[in-house]
């Protein structure tokens, strides 16, 4: 099912994170990639995350651990924690993925953390999941034939209008 896009700005904060790093062992890195990550943010926001379009960025593969830092380890009162706190803060009762009855208890990453370290924490990448919906996603993207592995919570509508209706009626025969 569709989800509305968080309310959080993906380029909001790429800015929020970079300024919060000025005082840190990491400002002269993020310092030096503010540029490129936001435009590259803007990229997926854009492409509609879709990993046919979307490309990875390899230079940045030795400092993966710096983005996804970002995600499993936000300070408390830093944009990040506040960000991811509020995208674990929904009221879905069915997982958007599958449709499986309850309440998804984790976010997945759309593009995954391991190949996109760069949206580890981007609201528009992030969204609740089921914990088999995300198992059998694992860091799936799909491939050239067929990039896309799942819909994008966000973006992709699967079916915009009823295309079948089924009405039972007595005698049930």
């Amino acid at each position: 099912m569709p989800l509305p896009v968080p309310a959080a700005c993906s380029l909001q904060l790429v800015d929020d994170l970079v300024a919060e790093r000025q005082s840190g062992k990491n400002k002269l890195f993020f310092n030096g990639i503010a540029a490129e990550w936001r435009r590259r943010v803007q990229t997926y926001l854009d492409e509609r995350g879709s990993p046919a379009t979307v490309p990875t960025w390899p230079l940045i593969g030795p400092d993966k651990k710096k983005f996804l830092n970002l995600y499993a380890s936000p300070a408390d009162g830093t944009a990040q924690k506040n960000v991811l706190a509020a995208l674990r803060d929904h009221t879905l009762t069915i997982c958007p993925a599958c449709g499986e009855a309850g309440r998804p208890n984790t976010l997945d990453h759309y593009l995954p953390k391991d190949v996109y370290p760069h949206f580890c924490v981007t609201p528009h990448n992030l969204f609740p999941m089921c914990d088999a919906c995300q198992i059998e996603k694992g860091s799936k993207t799909g491939d050239v034939a067929d990039p896309r592995f799942f819909l994008h919570p966000y973006y992709d509508i699967f079916i915009g209008q009823q295309v079948l209706g089924l009405s039972i009626h007595a005698p049930y025969v």
